[in-house]
């Protein structure tokens, strides 16, 4: 974690001492820059319990974990909005309520969602609404390692309702389902 000046070591799983640090220094969201970290349960259970604020100069989140069917952030997590977020990192971490923090971003940059668990699925229509509000973003990285099926997905994978331009896109990285990806590309 980037606290202004400081650095944290590298994203490796934390000890409990570690934690203390982590907690102590997202209560003050108004001095974070940059979050990396790799999330345990018991990290995310202790994370689950702090009220959550803007982040202001947030510009990235990376947020990983080891935990082998991946985590679900409470809704309440990291909520935004974030204003100065150029890039965001979730692998096999999922947050139901990503719409909201994404719609926010408009300074997104590089957008990573790296085999979220099953239950962390992100709609087609919730990402096509978000993507039409990145014009900045330049990297696209979706990464499902699951088969998205339309039962999963509770939608029907059509065309979208609305196209979506991202004059700023230089790169994307796809691997799931090729009905999704094709109407991404739609």
């Amino acid at each position: 974690m980037r606290y202004l000046a400081f650095s944290s070591p590298s994203p490796l799983p934390v000890s409990a001492t570690d934690e203390d640090n982590i907690i102590a220094a997202l209560q003050h969201p108004d001095r974070i820059l940059s979050i990396q970290l790799n999330v345990t349960t018991p990290l995310l259970e202790r994370l689950s319990t702090l009220s959550w604020q803007l982040f202001p100069l947030l510009e990235t989140l990376k947020l990983e974990t080891q935990t082998g069917a991946g985590l679900i952030l409470p809704s309440e997590s990291f909520g935004g909005p974030f204003p100065r977020l150029r890039v965001l990192y979730l692998t096999r971490v999922a947050f139901p309520a990503l719409q909201r923090p994404l719609l926010s971003a408009k300074n997104l940059v590089s957008l990573k969602l790296e085999a979220p668990p099953n239950s962390g699925y992100i709609s087609l229509e919730a990402l096509m609404i978000c993507l039409a509000a990145m014009t900045l973003l330049e990297k696209l990285h979706l990464y499902f390692n699951f088969p998205i099926s339309r039962s999963i997905a509770g939608e029907n994978i059509s065309e979208p309702q609305r196209r979506v331009v991202l004059p700023s896109l230089d790169g994307i990285a796809f691997h799931g389902v090729s009905e999704y990806l094709e109407c991404l590309l739609y």
